[in-house]
């Protein structure tokens, strides 16, 4: 659910955005994102079974390659899934997570669903390069995520607010190397200027150089194809024909 986050990459050159649901797809990327879900406890199952998991699991350890969790993808990243109240199985069920967060994620009756809006802290990683920048987007999930032991320490690592929200909501998160982030927030891409500075960082990594550009809002990108459609629908539809039938048209 929600690939929607990651659309706003599509957009920009020398990017190569894949979906992948077996293994031997995943190949080399320069990083991974894990969306959100309807059943995380149910699809991070279906991520373990598959051998995803244990292929995330390397590419982290032994190649260093980032990973960006959303809502349910957060939920995914972390020590321990918690379910009191059946929410997604049995009531008091509990699923070992990725492991790859010191957080756990305990399941609510009550779903949130809230705009959200903060800016980046000081941050590492992929995200170096946009400390400062507004983040604007919405919540709705099922549950909260809380670090683990109450300080955030770990045998993992520590985890680190990246995000401050003006409304106190969930922030975005990372481990202590930067390398793996988790976010409630959907729409962390959509603003130019962060998925922008994010592909510079992560081309420099990979030694090739991306000079500063037109780096665009998804909204201004979706506004232009949105445009591109209502004029296509005016060339080749009688429009005065369709708004004779709308003007007679009656409710029974």
């Amino acid at each position: 659910s929600n690939f929607t986050d990651f659309n706003a990459l599509e957009h920009y050159d020398g990017v190569s955005l894949r979906y992948v649901d077996r293994p031997a797809h995943l190949g080399q990327p320069d990083l991974i994102l894990l969306p959100g879900t309807k059943n995380t406890m149910a699809d991070l199952k279906w991520l373990r079974e598959s051998g995803l998991e244990a292929m995330i699991w390397r590419l982290v350890e032994e190649q260093k390659v980032p990973v960006i969790g959303i809502c349910g993808g957060y939920q995914m990243l972390g020590e321990q899934l918690s379910d009191p109240h059946g929410v997604e199985g049995e009531p008091g069920s509990t699923m070992r997570g990725m492991g790859l967060l010191a957080a756990e994620t305990i399941f609510a009756a009550e779903k949130t669903r809230t705009r959200t809006e903060g800016t980046v802290m000081a941050a590492a990683g992929v995200y170096g390069q946009v400390t400062g920048q507004s983040v604007k987007g919405y919540e709705i999930h099922m549950g909260q995520t809380v670090y683990c032991n109450g300080d955030g320490s770990s045998a993992k690592g520590t985890v680190d607010k990246v995000a401050g929200l003006a409304n106190g909501a969930e922030n975005v998160v990372s481990d202590s190397t930067g390398r793996i982030y988790g976010s409630y927030i959907h729409g962390l891409f959509d603003k130019g200027e962060i998925a922008g500075r994010m592909i510079q960082t992560l081309a420099r990594e990979k030694g090739i150089s991306l000079e500063d550009g037109v780096w665009e809002d998804y909204r201004t990108i979706k506004e232009r194809q949105y445009d591109k459609l209502a004029d296509t629908l005016r060339e080749y539809l009688r429009m005065e024909e369709i708004y004779g039938m709308l003007r007679e048209a009656r409710i029974s």
